[in-house]
């Protein structure tokens, strides 16, 4: 199956997850900016725990309700026994909060959103075996306040099913996006939408199917009617060092979804997006094949998505972005300055232009996969080896 990275060995994936695979662990180049003294930054490290003692821990998506209410998913274990990992910041601590791992082998979560206290939604997949076969299904889970309980996904076909992002807008409308293996590990787009009773799959279109074929990565809501949702194709062509994969970008209209062009000079991929209003918005992932991948960032103006001008760190790559003002917007990743080892990235978009922002690292090996908050309280979350990493700003 198609691992997500040396780093995370085991957690299979679908398309999207080869593509981040990229993006977690970028090889070669340097960014000597990032390793600067994190001192006055604002940006520092916050103590996580890590329920799996003996093998990793990895923190990918982070959402803020309030300054004393915030979620952070993922998962911990070794592989074949991955465990949901849900963790919680009541305003002083993160502490893990019990979730639901159906599956005896991998469960594992990658998106989540905050309604409110008493409603939040975390998406992932979890590994579905049978006498006669192993397949991912996509895994909902839901907090009312009290618990967390797995409610049953929609399953498209007869293969791997993998959610990656998910936004709620009210209780009674939130949408999931990911991947369908519909055959050879050849995927299409999947997107999931809850009405408040129950899931269901709506049609969304697809590029050509070539290759790996095609999914989602990141979903963000402006509006019921006003939905993007990010990540990447195949175009069969190329090889490791030509072009191959190219971003996909898709919008909710509030009665269809619809494939919007996306810039594609050379080979590229998004994994995340953030929308500030309907003409302001960012993505972000990378561009280039290995070792000379780039950081990459898009925006969205109200008429088109055009590539933005970002610092040039070789080896980096980010993963994700939020959108705070017309003035403010954050990205992070990572870089890697040589082989084996991974460091933290953080961008900040002021208004002007994108500049790097020194971040901490745990070990000599870091990386951050998620960002959340406001402009008084921010979160970014990931992984440093077989730890959690969560930095506050």
């Amino acid at each position: 199956m198609i691992t997500l990275s040396a780093r995370h060995a085991g957690v299979t994936l679908g398309l999207a997850g080869l593509l981040l695979s990229c993006a977690t662990r970028a090889p070669g180049g340097a960014g000597p900016a990032a390793d600067a003294a994190v001192h006055g930054t604002g940006w520092s490290i916050v103590p996580s725990p890590n329920p799996s003692r003996s093998a990793g821990n990895t923190l990918v998506q982070v959402s803020a309700g309030s300054a004393t209410n915030a979620w952070a998913v993922g998962y911990s274990g070794g592989v074949g026994s991955f465990r949901t990992m849900i963790q919680r910041w009541n305003g002083s601590r993160w502490t893990v909060t019990r979730s639901p791992s159906p599956s005896s082998a991998d469960n594992v979560l990658f998106g989540v959103d905050t309604l409110s206290r008493t409603d939040a939604w975390a998406v992932g997949y979890d590994l579905h075996v049978t006498p006669t076969a192993l397949y991912h299904q996509a895994l909902t889970e839901h907090w009312n306040g009290h618990t967390w309980r797995a409610v049953p996904a929609v399953h498209a076909g007869t293969q791997d099913n993998d959610l990656f992002g998910v936004t709620a807008l009210s209780p009674t409308n939130v949408w999931a996006v990911g991947n369908e293996n519909i055959g050879h590990f050849r995927f299409r787009p999947l997107v999931e939408h809850w009405t408040g009773a129950a899931w269901h799959l709506v049609p969304v279109p697809s590029p050509p199917l070539a290759g790996f074929g095609a999914g989602l990565g990141g979903v963000a809501a402006i509006s019921p009617r006003d939905i993007w949702a990010v990540g990447n194709y195949d175009t069969g062509t190329g090889t490791g060092t030509g072009t191959r994969f190219q971003p996909l970008i898709e919008h909710w209209n509030g009665a269809r979804w619809s494939l919007v062009p996306a810039p594609t000079a050379g080979s590229a991929q998004l994994s995340q997006v953030s929308m500030l209003t309907p003409s302001d918005g960012w993505a972000v992932g990378s561009r280039g094949a290995a070792p000379h991948i780039q950081a990459l960032i898009e925006h969205w103006d109200g008429h088109r998505w055009t590539a933005a001008a970002s610092p040039v760190i070789k080896g980096s790559s980010l993963n994700g972005v939020l959108a705070l003002s017309p003035h403010l917007a954050w990205a992070v990743g990572s870089y890697s300055p040589r082989s084996g080892v991974n460091r933290t990235l953080i961008e900040q978009w002021n208004g002007r232009a994108w500049t790097v922002t020194p971040s901490p690292n745990n070990s000599r090996s870091s990386e951050l996969l998620g960002i959340a908050g406001t402009q008084q309280q921010l979160w970014a979350v990931g992984d440093s080896l077989t730890s959690s990493l969560i930095l506050r700003h």
